[in-house]
């Protein structure tokens, strides 16, 4: 999980705005048995974000495999006026960081 973390810091991923299932994965069992977590993510760059704003992620009801399906609804929106500035808590744990911000 580290490895993954790292990976997505260092390239800049974040998860798209998504409806639906909270969680996308599950053991297929019912009652006390039963787990379930989010293990699936649509994770896009900030190219991607300001150039297809309006997209976003549908996780659907699992069906026959123990996943959630995705369905990925890309759409440009128009623009309307400057974007607001975001910050995102894992860039402070960039060794570059502070170099960046003096």
């Amino acid at each position: 999980m580290e490895d993954l973390s790292d990976c997505i810091m260092r390239t800049g991923l974040a998860d798209i705005k998504n409806k639906g299932e909270l969680f996308t994965w599950n053991n297929g069992q019912i009652g006390l048995g039963r787990i379930h977590c989010k293990l699936d993510r649509c994770l896009v760059n900030q190219d991607w974000v300001d150039h297809l704003r309006g997209s976003e992620a549908n996780f659907l009801l699992a069906g026959l495999s123990d996943h959630s399906p995705c369905v990925l609804k890309i759409d440009e929106m128009p623009s309307f006026g400057p974007k607001p500035f975001k910050f995102f808590n894992f860039w402070t744990k960039d060794p570059m960081f502070m170099d960046l911000v003096r």
